[in-house]
């Protein structure tokens, strides 16, 4: 039998919850799984029939109710995997050769068949079924922890609430679907469960499903047991790997880019303002019209060879951010009255909306207005005429994978899209969908790099002549005082 970490991760000596020998196969079989969909599917089935795993899930990953089984699985597949590999539990991990106490199997029997009826008092409410479901499942946990005050205590007050009709917490959170969670445990346990602390009186579990809670934990060995602490151990690794190689990358390629960017600008920027020089000195006293242009050409050029130097050199080394209190609103006034004229250039329509923000954000105004502008310059120019391009900007509050609250703000056009191949280099500077000679290829990574320094994000969703959207997702941070 395999033995979860700890409840609470600062306390070592805490015991631990098992792990059925089944579910510890099943979890092995769903790592492996390539896909992300079917990889929480199998971890969603795992957690409904193991209450002991879905506390564990519960109590490490946030203080607040779960929506639905889905949540506790997608927190397992984002955070969960080091926490379930942690190196001191690789370690010390023990196998036994044992059961769980027939007190211990009644209360998982319990809580499966107690998840279940909650889920079904809901048939028309996928939202409340999933929270009942959680509900249920989770509604027995003070019980399995009856003999482990230190566990017990650590609970969070949501869990511990619910089932203390008398308490604070609970009378706090009594929503309809806490309430017909608790009538359903009255219907099968009876009035006095809820407040007896006496240990459970379960007479009404069906034999069937306590048969298959109770093959779930036959003493067999079996590899998956050995294996899950070491593949958890090594997936979680290649996780971050992940996760860091796209930054590392683009910090690598940043620091080239400010080596090549200087060095150009030295090497460069003299013989530019020679040649610019002379040909503003012959210009003067040149009266042939031709040769007049071809004068002004090379004297414009070399101006456009030297601004490509210096927007190398401000995109490897910006300024930096001056942050402060802004209103999204004035924001995106401003933005549509500098961007209408060319809108109107390009006879498409521009449409501005801002949803109502809570509090104000903490950016750079300025650095946010440069990175907004080349990215709706691009949408304008790649929009049909008679074409429109939409700007919303809302607030998303944070929730459990969210350290912080967002502002989201999408920039849609119904121009050519992009395919693969392009979307892959949107943001590379010097790159450009159009032609050669229109443009400097900077606009969209400029808007990339704003939104990076910022701490955010930017996604697009595009297919071929199917228009395109780029979503960016700014953290609010801290507002000044």
């Amino acid at each position: 039998m395999l033995f979860l970490p700890t409840l609470t991760a600062d306390a070592p000596t805490q015991p631990k919850l098992p792990l059925s020998p089944r579910a510890a196969d099943e979890l092995w079989r769903a790592l492996c799984l390539p896909s992300a969909e079917k990889r929480l599917t199998r971890f969603s089935a795992t957690i409904a029939r193991e209450p002991a795993f879905a506390l564990w899930i519960a109590q490490r990953s946030a203080e607040k109710t779960p929506a639905d089984i889905q949540t506790l699985a997608a927190w397992l597949d984002q955070e969960g995997l080091s926490q379930l590999a942690l190196a001191e539990y690789v370690e010390r991990v023990h196998i036994e050769r044992a059961s769980p106490s027939g007190e211990h199997v009644r209360l998982f029997t319990a809580s499966v068949m107690l998840a279940k009826k909650c889920r079904a008092a809901f048939p028309h409410d996928a939202q409340a079924a999933g929270q009942a479901h959680v509900l249920g499942l989770l509604f027995l946990a003070p019980r399995i922890l009856r003999n482990d005050p230190t566990a017990r205590n650590s609970l969070p007050a949501w869990l511990t609430g619910l089932a203390n009709r008398d308490s604070a917490a609970s009378a706090a959170s009594a929503t309809s679907v806490i309430a017909t969670v608790r009538e359903i445990v009255c219907d099968l346990f009876g009035r006095e469960f809820l407040v007896s602390s006496d240990p459970p009186q379960l007479t009404v579990l069906k034999p069937s499903l306590h048969k298959k809670i109770q093959r779930r934990w036959q003493c067999k060995r079996r590899p998956a047991e050995k294996a899950l602490p070491q593949l958890a151990a090594r997936l979680a690794g290649l996780r971050g790997l992940e996760d860091n190689f796209q930054n590392l990358l683009e910090q690598e390629k940043i620091a080239a880019m400010y080596a090549l960017a200087y060095g150009a600008g030295h090497e460069f920027n003299n013989p530019l303002a020679n040649i610019s020089s002379r040909a503003q000195t012959l210009l003067r006293d040149e009266t042939d019209p031709e040769r007049r242009q071809k004068l002004a050409m090379i004297n414009s050029q070399a101006f456009r060879a030297h601004e490509m130097i210096a927007n190398m050199m401000l995109f490897a080394k910006p300024p930096a951010l001056h942050r402060a209190d802004v209103d999204l609103h004035d924001v995106l006034s401003t933005l549509k009255q500098e961007m209408e004229p060319l809108a109107i250039a390009q006879q498409a329509a521009l449409e501005v909306q801002c949803d109502e923000i809570p509090q104000p954000v903490f950016l750079d105004q300025q650095q946010l207005l440069v990175g907004l502008r080349a990215l709706t310059t691009n949408a304008l120019q790649a929009a049909n005429p008679a074409g429109v391009v939409s700007i919303r900007a809302k607030f998303v509050p944070a929730e459990r994978f969210a350290d912080s609250s967002l502002i989201e703000i999408r920039v849609a056009d119904n121009g050519p899209g992009f395919d693969a191949t392009t979307r892959r280099h949107l943001f590379d500077p010097f790159f450009s969908g159009r032609e050669a000679g229109r443009g400097l290829g900077f606009g969209l990574c400029w808007c990339w790099r704003v939104v990076a320094m910022h701490g955010g994000s930017i996604e697009v969703d595009s297919q071929p002549n199917e228009g395109a959207e780029f979503v960016l997702r700014l953290p609010c941070g801290q507002t000044a005082d």
